[in-house]
């Protein structure tokens, strides 16, 4: 086996676990109140900036769009696909590891090409009408972001080589200054010279430090790290909350399973009190739960705010239904842990604890975003 079909092999492993990890995350519900709200506030902003008047008023508003593309070239390394078990090979056949990171190398070239085709293709109209812009023009300005992006990644490679890495994220900053400040004061054919001694200056750099193979742990390190970039959407997105730990003392004598040096909610001691007061103390004090309310509501008052108002009315009816979802299967969750098993699910003082856990979170968030709705519309709030 060659270092070439073994690096294909790791990169179809990879995009298989990666695609695995993105299926447990992204359900339909997710899908539902978060891509699908990004997606068409995203297609709505892009139209809207395409028709609207503003593209030829605002010298300023001119240039923030010029250098929006300029952040994408911060983005971007150098896969590897190294695994702890290769450290074999450093010893008996350093060529396979060698041409393993020369792949990875053309590989990540690939992607950055394809990465700025695409904002190619999305910026030139833009472009075309803010500037006195030709094609040319503007595939000399990508032309030169991608150089800028590629140098950031040698500089970035060239910072693990050499165990310098207080200093790179100043030497990062200074180039996407320097860069901006080129786009923004230089002509096109100056941008096209220095474009290409940066991108003929980063291809160096990338092949010479791929010889080095004193920095073979480092790179299996950060190769794990970038394998487990989306696993971190798990615990943000994840709707399987628990009730919070609580550490024992070593002191205590009877430590107290739930809710140590709690105050009682409910001065009435009923059964219905007792449902809501332990759903309110775990919702109150987890993470999880609070954090999936609130990104449900920001990310609908973001699209009412920013859409028409046949999205806004689209997106407050969704809203209305999703919100409530959300809270009932939380609150579902929470009766479903050990301490509650012997509870009676069907009687009607856990239906009416259930009933009113429900609405008091379901009527402030609902109220909230017709709020926004309503003044949205009225006072005409759009960024364009």
């Amino acid at each position: 086996m060659n270092g070439q079909r073994l690096f294909l092999t790791r990169l179809k492993a990879d995009y298989r676990y990666q695609l695995r990890v993105l299926g447990s995350v992204i359900d339909w519900t997710i899908a539902l109140y978060l891509i699908l709200p990004v997606i068409a506030i995203g297609g709505y902003q892009y139209i809207s900036l395409l028709n609207s008047s503003v593209l030829s008023t605002g010298v300023w508003f001119s240039k923030l769009i010029l250098l929006i593309p300029s952040i994408f070239t911060l983005f971007g390394s150098i896969r590897t696909l190294l695994m702890e078990a290769d450290q074999l090979y450093l010893l008996q056949k350093k060529i396979l590891i060698v041409e393993m990171k020369r792949c990875g190398a053309i590989y990540c070239l690939l992607i950055q090409i394809c990465k700025w085709l695409v904002l190619l293709v999305l910026f030139t109209p833009i472009l075309v009408k803010l500037f006195p812009f030709n094609l040319f023009d503007c595939m000399t300005i990508f032309f030169f972001y991608f150089s800028v992006n590629l140098f950031i990644i040698a500089v970035k490679r060239r910072c693990l080589v050499r165990n310098t890495k207080k200093s790179l994220i100043e030497q990062i900053l200074v180039i996407f200054l320097g860069a901006c400040a080129v786009v923004l004061s230089t002509s096109v054919y100056f941008i096209l010279i220095v474009g290409l001694l940066l991108a003929t200056i980063a291809v160096k750099i990338y092949f010479d430090s791929l010889s080095h193979l004193f920095v073979f742990y480092q790179e299996v390190e950060k190769e794990m790290r970038h394998k487990l970039r989306f696993v971190n959407l798990i615990l943000l997105l994840n709707q399987n909350g628990s009730v919070p730990k609580v550490e024992r003392k070593a002191r205590a004598k009877k430590p107290r399973l739930l809710f140590k040096k709690s105050q009682k909610l409910f001065k009435i001691r009923t059964i219905e009190n007792g449902y809501r007061e332990v759903f309110f103390k775990v919702f109150l004090r987890h993470d999880d739960y609070k954090g999936q309310l609130f990104r449900i509501i920001g990310g609908f008052t973001a699209l009412i705010i920013l859409g028409p108002i046949w999205i806004k009315l689209m997106a407050l009816l969704l809203f209305a239904y999703v919100y409530h979802h959300l809270i009932s299967i939380q609150f579902d969750k929470v009766m479903e842990h050990s301490y509650l098993l012997g509870a009676d699910h069907n009687s009607d003082a856990f239906y009416k604890a259930r009933r009113n856990c429900i609405n008091w979170l379901y009527y402030p968030g609902l109220i909230w975003c017709c709020l926004v709705s309503i003044i949205s519309t009225f006072v005409g709030i759009s960024p364009f």
